[in-house]
């Protein structure tokens, strides 16, 4: 059965100085948005708000590869051939030495390298 891709987006609410909470909400008809899920409690930060929330986003999603899904037809206008993909040629990667500043954050919200 084909599956249509859901149109899931996350933002944080800074309830009061300090108090960051996800919230993820699902596009319906048009241009209406629902909450579908909110953090139970405050991150201390935006950059931790975010990242649970992108976690919480991950989680709804069974295949990461063809994101979150739900069932239903594809409209015959948004049909297209799938992209082909080349392969690179193998090539030795060599791990650059991390920064003394640089902290592990996840999903990109740090330092850029």
């Amino acid at each position: 059965m084909p599956t249509t891709l859901r149109h899931i987006s996350i933002h944080v609410e800074e309830t009061s100085p300090s108090a960051f909470y996800w919230v993820l909400n699902e596009r319906e008809d048009g241009d209406r948005w629902n909450e579908i899920a909110k953090s139970a409690w405050a991150a201390r930060s935006y950059k931790d708000a975010m990242a649970e929330g992108l976690a919480a986003l991950q989680a709804l999603v069974e295949d990461l590869d063809v994101g979150p899904r739900r069932p239903g037809r594809l409209r015959s206008d948004s049909v297209r051939e799938p992209a082909k993909r080349r392969q690179a040629p193998p090539e030795e990667v060599v791990p650059s030495k991390p920064r003394e500043s640089d902290s592990p954050a996840p999903f990109g919200f740090g330092p850029a390298v």
